[in-house]
């Protein structure tokens, strides 16, 4: 849903970034049909922040989505 959030800057002193995408994008990635590296590279998502730190951390991101992919969850 439109959100005056995607508006304002990113404080990457105190945030890694923000992703952004489509609800579907982060069902499937929830889904774990697909990596973050994956999804970063079909242009899935949207970084608003450094990707070099991000890219740092990519391993981290496929453990979380690992992770909170083992949670029951109903998607629309």
């Amino acid at each position: 849903a439109p959100s005056d959030i995607r508006e304002i800057p990113v404080d990457t002193k105190k945030h890694l970034g923000r992703f952004v995408a489509p609800y579907q994008s982060f069902v499937r990635l929830h889904k774990q049909e697909f990596s973050a590296m994956v999804a970063l590279g079909m242009g899935v998502y949207v970084i608003h922040g450094d990707i070099t730190d991000v890219l740092k951390k990519i391993e981290s991101f496929d453990g979380f989505i690992e992770l909170s992919s083992t949670i029951p969850a109903e998607y629309d």
